[in-house]
């Protein structure tokens, strides 16, 4: 079972609760839950959160993992990292990975100073995760063309110094600025806005996938600052502008200006992502993932696992799943062969099985919760709405 560590920051959620949708409409054999020690045989799915509680608690750290990297490693390992021990143990947690995914091929040149051999060129990739949470968000409303959009510019990001004397220069248009927002928000902002405002933190942060693939999967459209990342610019520059700082201004004005050249582009890019820069296909060449096939109906069958069944249920998955906008009621059905005591508080659940044939139902809209039985053959989720 491939096992995904639950983040916590809102920008490493969303690419990890990418991966995770991806990885479910692959069939691939995956659940997600906090990092622990109790099941350091399986394969985990770690990502910059785990970097700190590994620091914190190096038992923490799984025997088998593959580690996704969302860092400029020349700023991360050289400035972030404060103490030399960090860094070491930084590097042992890359080097000591099965894979490293990493979003930005400049880095694969420092991890290879370091004997680093692991590296995966595997950005932010479409797998239809963040078109469907944001048509649910909106309401699933026709998106609207960019001439009937009210907002000029949005931007969402710290804003350094930096940043700030960018931004200044787009003074005469309508702005909206954030630090961070929940998706939710953030989607509502985005539907009526003409562009997104994409602006690296350093020059050499590398192409920032996690902007570029939401924006475009979601059919808006955002400008992009030229950097060093010569390798990705060249894979996806026929279909998002990439402008220097000094020709910010002038690209948001001309494309403001011309809104149905706006709507071609997002034609154009989407096209193009969800062709070449599919998960799908990058999943497809790691070999690894065929051995957690499984087959996934209508109902997400967990096998007896390791003395227990372990679980976590996102509801927001398996309704973007299984494209059900409204889950009614949970329907738990499990074999056992003694009784044992059930109590999930979050759901109201306190319930004391037979042996045999068991079942459970529960009028509920979102499940966050893990399910512990012992001695459980299977255990089937289903639902009605």
């Amino acid at each position: 079972m491939i096992i995904i560590s639950k983040p916590e920051s809102i920008v490493i959620k969303n690419v990890i609760y990418s991966y995770y949708y991806g990885f479910l409409k692959n069939n691939i054999k995956a659940v997600m839950i906090e990092l622990n020690d109790r099941y350091k045989d399986d394969i985990w799915i770690l990502s910059y959160d785990d970097t700190f509680r590994i620091f914190d608690n190096e038992d923490l750290l799984p025997k088998k993992y593959i580690y996704i990297q969302t860092e400029p490693l020349s700023f991360f390992l050289y400035q972030k990292l404060k103490t030399q021990e960090n860094k070491d143990m930084y590097i042992n947690i890359l080097k000591n990975a099965i894979y490293v995914f990493d979003y930005y091929n400049g880095n694969k040149e420092i991890m290879e100073k370091y004997d680093i051999n692991n590296f995966v060129f595997f950005p932010v990739l479409y797998t239809g995760y963040y078109k469907k949470l944001y048509n649910i968000h909106n309401s699933n409303k026709p998106n609207k063309k960019t001439k009937d959009k009210t907002i000029d510019i949005m931007f969402v990001g710290t804003l350094s110094l930096r940043r700030k004397k960018i931004i200044k220069r787009l003074n005469n248009y309508k702005l909206y600025i954030k630090k961070e927002i929940p998706n939710k928000r953030k989607d509502n902002i985005l539907y009526d806005s003409k562009l997104y405002f994409s602006l690296d933190t350093r020059v050499d942060d590398g192409i920032n996938f996690t902007r570029l693939i939401p924006t475009i999967e979601t059919k808006n459209y955002l400008v992009l600052e030229t950097n060093t990342d010569i390798d990705s610019i060249k894979m996806v520059e026929d279909y998002v502008d990439f402008v220097s700082i000094q020709d910010y201004a002038n690209k948001c004005k001309e494309l403001i200006e011309n809104p149905d050249i706006i709507d071609e582009k997002i034609e154009r890019a989407y096209n193009f992502i969800k062709d070449e820069l599919n998960f799908d296909n990058y999943l497809h060449k790691i070999e690894l993932f065929n051995n957690f096939k499984c087959d996934f109906t209508k109902n997400l069958v967990l096998d007896y696992y390791d003395g227990r069944v372990l679980l976590e249920i996102d509801m927001a998955i398996i309704n973007l799943l299984f494209g059900i906008d409204n889950i009614n009621k949970i329907i738990i059905e499990f074999e056992i062969d003694k009784e044992i005591e059930i109590n999930i508080p979050q759901l109201d659940i306190n319930y004391t099985t037979k042996k045999g044939y068991n079942r459970i139902e529960k009028d509920v809209i979102k499940i966050y919760e893990y399910l512990d039985l012992d001695d459980v053959d299977e255990l089937i989720i289903s639902y009605s709405s």
